[in-house]
């Protein structure tokens, strides 16, 4: 028995209401107020509230992250005492003690505890939290100019070569507390980093400290992490990414200059037009041309050297026309009518099933593989519409950067594969000696890359391993933390943000670079398992309420703390900087329609790693499959934090599972698909819903990741072989006439 839908509302009494003709407007109006009380009396309906944040990879504000590098136990005063106990800095003062501790090229644990208390802006003569945060702008200035950051560094990775050099004892070793030298050495350059951030400072020494700080997190793989904070690690490489590449806004310009550069023209933003991808268009164009074989289309613009079956790299971009379904197998030919008066045919097809027995479905279907028989209205071959529908789809094929480069390594690995040209020529052909311009990003990403190239798979180990520890929630409920549970519980949403961000970051820009360096790191991400972690993070809490509750203790951070080891302390302005946020309990976050207090940490994790997994798994059928076996109810716990960012990357990530999933997973989902169709950006070709044969999809998708990784490993071999051949890949020669000679 169905429920009734309108349980709990009572009918309208008709048998006692006057005939329509003799109904007065009064009437009417008195029985539809009757009805719209009835409704509102009846079940109660409640809306998820909306999350008032705006998504920025930089992060928050600037007093928020500096407060995040430390821990609420943790103490800001032993640079205050080695200050104060220092008579060389007491009688040259802060500038002084800077230039003359530049002069050295290693620095002891004293000096750094000295340093460090320069760069937290000597907060004990500061007045008020405003004051302090001007100090830290010219603290770090002076860092800056007096080049102290040179021997920082230099004693930074000494320790950590000290500490490190020794796999045995890295492994063996057991410490309970961080190495005070690369603490304070982390501390410095992040003060110097974030600063320099606010105040959009360049810094000269940070140049190539990305790879080296991801070659540091590598050799944690195996042991080291208690000397070394893996959590601060992370915020200092998230902070120098920005400060070296660039925000949002950077990204946005390289990718137009890398679209200027394949000579891709610009689209008006104001007049957003549903384009077609350059395969799309190729199938297409295929069932045109099955269907009315003397019509020829517009010619598709997928270079002709790769458009061939023969080999490997033909499994990456696969046109599949309806012509070709494995379906159309199952399906008779279509009848031949001569051209004579004839009846009208029947509504229905004719059918040979037996009185009650079900139709086949493929007795209403179509076989796509022939020609059209009947000819159209004006006499023409084609009909207008096909021409028109033609017209339409050509002028709409766009194509993008990643398309275009890929075409690129497709056609050299072709060629490699035919012995048609030595790696030496194909090395030649290519554009490693072209000379950008000296600030611009894509430089230092493919220096980023290939610096770490033979560093990325036991950096992408560590930092996911790392984020799987820290993927940790207490049990849903109203109460507050204790003092050891708040602790915990903030220094894992931190690291997870940190971790989060960095990988997003990077897998941005190695996109906006070249596809195949993006591919790599997506691979390596994959292969981890990134796509589990996703999962785990969203499974056995309550998300909305995670993302209300906050965790933080203004009394315990690092403004509080200094503002009371100041002389002068002044608390007039911490209020304004650090106000009293009360949150909005899960249990009546349904009575207001917006909620300006919430968990930014949890929000911007919950988006780096839902946006990261799309990133990955787009338009690759394997990965698709892979992440659609897992429990969807799992995602969609997502969909209950209504914020754009989040709530369309989690709708992107089920369209791309959809044509995998069956009826009744479409059924009970779909709210999810209604979604999809009004927030998504959809496609000429988007056969994403009307349940298309995927077989050949599947069976084509271990062969189609097959010859993605054979690019990937054949880029890499090509561009980077000094790196590769240290991972174990030896470049050979692929001509195929001094092989013979040979």
């Amino acid at each position: 028995m169905e429920p009734d839908v309108t349980d709990g509302i009572p009918p309208l009494k008709s048998d006692t209401s006057p005939p329509p003709d003799q109904i007065t407007d009064a009437q009417l109006q008195s029985e539809l107020d009757a009805r719209t009380q009835s409704i509102a009396q009846g079940p109660e309906f409640t809306d998820t509230p909306r999350i008032c944040y705006e998504y920025h990879i930089t992060g928050g504000r600037f007093e928020d992250e500096l407060e995040e590098w430390y821990g609420y136990k943790e103490g800001v005063e032993g640079g205050l005492r080695s200050w104060d106990g220092d008579d060389v800095a007491q009688r040259l003062g802060v500038e002084g003690y800077v230039r003359e501790v530049a002069k050295s090229r290693s620095l002891s644990l004293h000096q750094l505890q000295c340093l460090l208390y320069v760069a937290q802006g000597s907060f004990a003569d500061s007045e008020g939290v405003l004051d302090h945060v001007q100090r830290l702008h010219l603290a770090s200035e002076v860092l800056l100019k007096s080049g102290v950051l040179g021997p920082v560094l230099e004693t930074l990775f000494l320790r950590l070569d000290e500490l490190l050099g020794d796999i045995v004892a890295m492994v063996t070793s057991k410490s309970d507390s961080f190495d005070p030298t690369v603490s304070a050495c982390l501390s410095i350059l992040y003060h110097v980093a974030l600063s320099s951030l606010e105040q959009h400072r360049s810094v000269s020494e940070f140049s190539d400290l990305p790879q080296k700080l991801i070659e540091t997190m590598s050799r944690l793989r195996y042991g080291g992490q208690d000397v070394v904070s893996l959590k601060q690690l992370h915020l200092l490489l998230w902070k120098v990414l920005i400060l070296e590449l660039g925000d949002q806004e950077a990204l946005d310009a390289s990718a137009k200059a890398q679209r200027q550069k394949y000579g891709i023209p610009e689209e008006d933003p104001s007049l957003p037009l549903v384009t077609a991808s350059p395969i799309d268009y190729e199938a297409f164009r295929q069932d045109v041309t099955a269907r009315y074989p003397s019509f020829v289309p517009p010619k598709s613009i997928i270079p002709a050297e790769i458009d061939t079956q023969q080999s490997l790299s033909s499994f990456v971009h696969v046109p599949r026309p309806l012509n070709e379904q494995q379906s159309n197998t199952q399906l008779p030919a279509p009848q031949v009518h001569l051209a004579t008066p004839a009846p009208s045919p029947p509504l229905t097809p004719a059918t040979t099933s037996a009185k009650g027995q079900k139709v086949k479905r493929s007795v209403y279907q179509k076989n796509q593989s022939f020609p059209f028989l009947f000819p159209s209205d004006d006499g023409d071959t084609v009909p207008e519409s096909i021409k028109e529908a033609v017209e339409l789809f050509s002028s709409r094929v766009r194509t993008d950067v990643a398309t275009k480069q890929l075409w690129e390594v497709r056609k050299d690995f072709m060629r490699q594969e035919r012995g048609w040209l030595s790696v030496d020529e194909m090395i030649s052909c290519l554009d490693l000696n072209e000379k950008p311009k000296e600030d611009d990003p894509l430089k230092k990403v493919e220096a980023i890359y290939s610096a770490s190239l033979e560093h990325l798979n036991s950096f992408v180990a560590v930092a996911l391993k790392f984020l799987l520890a820290n993927i940790v929630f207490f049990a849903d409920g109203e109460g507050d933390f204790d003092g050891d549970q708040l602790e915990y519980i903030r220094n894992s949403e931190i690291s997870l943000k940190a971790v989060s961000s960095v990988i997003v970051l990077l897998s941005k820009w190695f996109k906006t670079s070249h596809v195949m360096q993006f591919e790599h790191f997506a691979t390596l991400l994959f292969d981890t398992r990134f796509f589990l972690l996703v999962y785990r993070f969203f499974y056995a809490h309550d998300t909305l309420e995670a993302s209300l509750r906050r965790t933080e203790a203004r009394e315990k951070g690092f403004f509080y703390k200094s503002m009371m080891l100041s002389r002068n302390p002044d608390s007039r302005d911490f209020d304004a900087v650090f106000p009293v946020l009360t949150p909005i309990s899960p249990n009546t976050a349904h009575n207001v329609k917006q909620v300006t207090v919430f968990n930014q940490r949890y929000i911007q994790t919950a988006i780096n790693l839902v946006k990261t997994l799309r990133m990955i798994v787009s338009k690759k059928t394997q990965r698709i499959i892979v992440v659609a076996e897992l429990p969807s109810d799992t995602l969609k716990k997502a969909l209950a934090i209504r914020q754009p960012d989040l709530n369309k990357a989690v709708w992107n990530l089920f369209k791309e599972q959809i044509p995998f999933n069956g009826r009744k997973w479409k059924y009970a989902n779909m709210d999810i698909i209604s979604h999809i169709y009004l927030n998504c950006k959809l496609d000429l070709r988007d056969d994403w819903l009307v349940g298309t044969s995927v077989t050949s999809e599947v069976d084509d998708a271990y062969p189609q990741e097959v010859a993605l990784r054979a690019l990937v490993q054949f880029f890499n071999t090509l561009r980077y072989p000094k790196q590769m051949e240290k991972l174990g890949f030896v470049r050979k020669n692929a001509d195929f006439f001094a092989s013979e000679d040979d």
